[in-house]
């Protein structure tokens, strides 16, 4: 599917895109069970912060999560970010603050706690 980007559309628009797509494959009488929740990178991020988002309404969930490699600390207090520095000149943390900066207006100040998977931006 297709969902707004960012900059121009700040998040929580992709998940609300997403979550739109969900809810017509439910009206078009889809049982959540046989729907995946599925992305890569950002598309990876918004398929978990899919049941997240439903779980904390107590709503039905999709049957399963496929999620390639999502970014799922947005704080980037991970050591790693930096102890990686030298070997990935992609994802360098100047690059990660810009992409997090064009994603979402205010970043986490957290980082999720190991069990909780949460991604999402405060």
């Amino acid at each position: 599917m297709d969902f707004r980007l960012a900059p121009e559309h700040p998040y929580p628009a992709q998940l609300d895109d997403v979550e739109t797509a969900y809810r017509w494959l439910l009206s078009q009488g889809y049982e959540p069970r046989n729907i995946g929740s599925t992305g890569h990178s950002i598309g990876g991020t918004l398929a978990i912060l899919l049941v997240l988002r439903l779980l904390a309404k107590g709503e039905p969930t999709p049957g399963a999560i496929v999620s390639v490699s999502p970014w799922t600390d947005l704080t980037l207090q991970n050591k790693s970010v930096d102890a990686n520095e030298e070997n990935d000149k992609i994802l360098s943390r100047a690059t990660l603050e810009f992409f997090r900066g064009a994603w979402c207006r205010t970043p986490p100040s957290t980082p999720p706690t190991p069990g909780s998977a949460s991604p999402t931006p405060t």
